[in-house]
């Protein structure tokens, strides 16, 4: 839809990581689902940084198309980068172990492995978002932290968690997001280097 934007109703892999796009109707910080289509208009520029690859682009113009891994890109420009961000980590389940001789490794949906020491906590949009960041090692909350506009930017609430270390991110009913903070981590970065979906 030309000057306008459609949902899917799909997994979000894409945030907004700079930029806003009137014609589009997105803004910074807005998650997109695989399958969404936009356009943006005539010298209109947006950046979007996927959460699946890591990878940031940069859109001029044209129709865009929002992939798995990138994004397709008709009528206009884009360029691309590869960053670090939040990885999910390999894990083998006894039972997987068992079964086969050959030892196979899967992503572990609730586990991810941070390059920042302040992630960018991102729920659903426009909606609540209420977490507790709890010590893997003790047990112990580091901190409890709301918002009304679907994310939590750990860099604004001045929280800084430690290189090397596991955390809990506990959100409502949800399964407990496992985050591990990479030993050489530090504080700040990008949006796609720091946003961490918990929902």
């Amino acid at each position: 839809m030309a000057g306008g934007f459609a949902l899917a109703a799909s997994k979000r892999v894409a945030i907004v990581d700079q930029g806003a796009a009137a014609s589009a109707g997105i803004q910074e910080f807005d998650q997109l689902a695989e399958g969404t289509e936009f356009s943006l208009g005539a010298g209109e520029t947006i950046v979007i940084g996927y959460l699946t690859s890591c990878v940031v682009e940069t859109i001029t113009g044209g129709k865009v198309v929002i992939g798995a891994k990138q994004s397709e890109v008709t009528g206009g420009e884009v360029s691309r980068t590869e960053v670090k961000c939040a990885e999910p980590r390999l894990v083998l389940t006894a039972a997987e172990a068992q079964e086969s001789a050959t030892i196979a490794f899967r992503p572990a949906p609730s586990l991810r492995h941070v390059f920042t020491r302040t992630p960018l906590l991102l729920g659903s949009k426009s909606q609540p978002l209420f977490v507790e960041i709890v010590a893997a090692d003790t047990n112990q909350i580091v901190r409890k932290l709301q918002s009304d506009n679907g994310r939590i930017d750990l860099a604004a609430e001045k929280v800084e968690l430690e290189p090397g270390k596991t955390y809990l991110i506990k959100s409502g009913d949800r399964e407990p997001l496992t985050i591990e903070i990479d030993p050489a981590a530090k504080a700040g970065g990008g949006t796609t280097e720091r946003a961490i979906n918990v929902d």
